[in-house]
């Protein structure tokens, strides 16, 4: 089987799972080619199959302003994108062409449709939260419910927004983000919870400023935590000015952007992970973070909260580790919690957290779940 996947950019630092998805169905047999506008990191994310559009430069920087300014609707500029992705299509000449996030695959559906080659789309966080507060997206969506061939979310939470929306709950299947484990090394519990980490991007959603506010007052009462955030984004000034006012200079990092490799390097020198993601003012949401499955398997206790799907992959007993997003107060309990934990019955929970990772957000168990949902899809589209 050929797959064609369609994806904005290829492959950024914050989206590690369409490359893992990719590298997985590879080594289980699907021949994989990948259509993209822009392709970054290779070096790092090697991969052969990549056809990368070409359309006049300014061109794309209208395309992309446009739809940042979602109200107006980037529509009638598609069909500058769509002469040029047809002839990679034509080309490639896929079994199935996956688009990642739901603009690609309203971008795509008409190409499919015309080609008559099945769908499949993928919806990963703004697209079905920031997206849904859109009118453009939500006409949009709902013409591409009755041409996509199956939809893909990372979480049942995810799925019923979607059922909302109108999406035909016999064509949509939640199949989890999932990392490669096998190349992360698990470390041993810390005896004392003192050093915290964060990866993430600098935006609304991964709630930062709740994060280091909530250090400001575990340290108020008492305690000597720290907390290093990895990551970058245009909440970076607002942030280090935060650290500053509230006198956390010696308590609060900013380390900016890193490679995958040498993110999981510095967890693994940390006692605990923290991640307070929340809904953003425009409706942006989490999928479900994936530093949060690397976090976990690695062996760090996470702090987090009751965020879209975030619940979905903390076990049970760990729960008492979320607190409700945007809530400080909460969030500093959690922390302290944490810290007065006995170090027994934390290594349980470590374990139980790994397990569920391992059973639920295994990347071979999903993909296995993703070639079956391409064979449907191409069974049900002949």
């Amino acid at each position: 089987m050929k797959v064609l996947h369609i994806c904005s950019a290829f492959s950024p630092l914050s989206e590690t799972f369409i490359y893992d998805y990719i590298t997985e169905l590879e080594r289980q047999g699907i021949e994989n080619h990948v259509l993209t506008f822009h392709r970054l990191n290779e070096q790092d994310r090697p991969f052969d199959r990549v056809y990368i559009v070409r359309i006049k430069h300014d061109i794309v920087w209208l395309i992309q302003r446009l739809i940042a300014q979602l109200s107006k609707g980037p529509g009638r500029y598609f069909s500058i994108q769509r002469r040029a992705m047809r002839k990679i299509i034509e080309q490639v000449n896929p079994d199935v062409i996956h688009a990642h996030f739901g603009p690609m695959g309203v971008l795509v559906a008409p190409l499919a449709k015309q080609l008559k080659i099945p769908l499949i789309v993928s919806f990963h966080g703004y697209d079905a939260s920031r997206l849904l507060t859109e009118k453009f997206w939500r006409k949009e969506y709902k013409k591409l419910w009755i041409t996509v061939n199956g939809v893909t979310v990372v979480s049942t939470y995810m799925k019923n927004k979607l059922l909302v929306e109108g999406c035909p709950e016999g064509k949509i299947s939640v199949i989890h983000v999932s990392k490669r484990m096998k190349n992360i090394n698990i470390k041993k519990s810390s005896s004392k919870i003192e050093n915290l980490i964060s990866v993430g991007r600098l935006v609304e959603k991964k709630g930062y400023a709740d994060a280091i506010l909530a250090i400001k007052k575990v340290r108020d009462a008492g305690y000597n935590v720290k907390l290093k955030i990895i990551g970058d984004g245009p909440l970076k000034h607002e942030l280090s000015k935060l650290i500053q006012n509230q006198k956390l200079d010696d308590a609060v990092f900013l380390s900016g952007a890193l490679p995958n490799h040498q993110v999981l390097g510095e967890m693994s020198q940390a006692d605990a992970f923290i991640l307070c993601s929340k809904r953003a003012q425009n409706g942006d949401e989490e999928g479900i973070p994936t530093v949060l499955i690397e976090a976990q398997y690695l062996g760090l206790p996470c702090v987090s909260t009751y965020h879209s799907g975030i619940p979905e992959l903390i076990s049970g007993d760990n729960r008492i580790f979320l607190a409700e997003e945007g809530n400080v107060e909460q969030i500093k309990d959690c922390i302290i919690r944490l810290i007065h934990t006995d170090p027994d019955e934390l290594s349980r929970m470590i374990e139980q957290a790994r397990e569920k990772v391992e059973n639920e957000f295994n990347l071979e168990k999903e993909v296995i779940k993703l070639i079956k949902k391409y064979k449907i899809s191409s069974y049900y589209a002949e």
